[in-house]
């Protein structure tokens, strides 16, 4: 977040914020209310106080009719396709990472994208994680390297197309 504030302020550019989001839909941003979860998408709803608000189609309707248009009337599980992505322009930053006000807010554009979820609990939940190894329930089950690979570069792929595109 901070290179990117620096970025816009200095270069006068907007560069792309990547986001390696959680892609289940009951989990927008991650755990943002717990102080401990510091992750990037944590920081970034924490730093912004607005950016679940675009991310969360309990909030955000518009996106939540887009999501049901696009699969077949039906909320899906994900808030963030498997091999797509989401684009925020223009999220204000009001806070520095010792989460003190900025004197004026920040934009930055971040874009969202749904990380490969490999913990031991995606085999309980939803599955994520029984795509990418041999027996998702074992602790000591074998990653599919060449799978995990191709999924991993596409999503990569995903990346550099939005960021030209934007």
């Amino acid at each position: 977040i901070d290179v990117t504030i620096h970025v816009t302020n200095r270069l006068q550019r907007r560069p792309l914020l990547l986001n390696l989001a959680q892609r289940w839909i009951e989990h927008v941003c991650g755990a943002w209310w717990n102080s401990w979860a510091g992750s990037q998408e944590e920081a970034i709803e924490r730093r912004s106080a607005v950016y679940r608000a675009g991310l969360d189609p309990k909030l955000n309707y518009k996106f939540r009719d887009m999501l049901i248009d696009n699969n077949n009337g039906v909320l899906p599980e994900f808030h963030i396709p498997q091999f797509g992505a989401v684009y925020h322009q223009g999220v204000p930053v009001i806070r520095d990472r010792h989460w003190r006000f900025y004197d004026y807010p920040c934009p930055i554009d971040v874009i969202a994208v749904g990380g490969i979820d490999l913990r031991w609990v995606q085999a309980i939940r939803h599955g994520e994680r029984a795509a990418y190894v041999d027996n998702p329930y074992w602790w000591g089950s074998q990653l599919k390297e060449d799978l995990f690979k191709e999924h991993t570069k596409y999503k990569l792929r995903v990346i550099c197309a939005a960021a030209v595109v934007l």
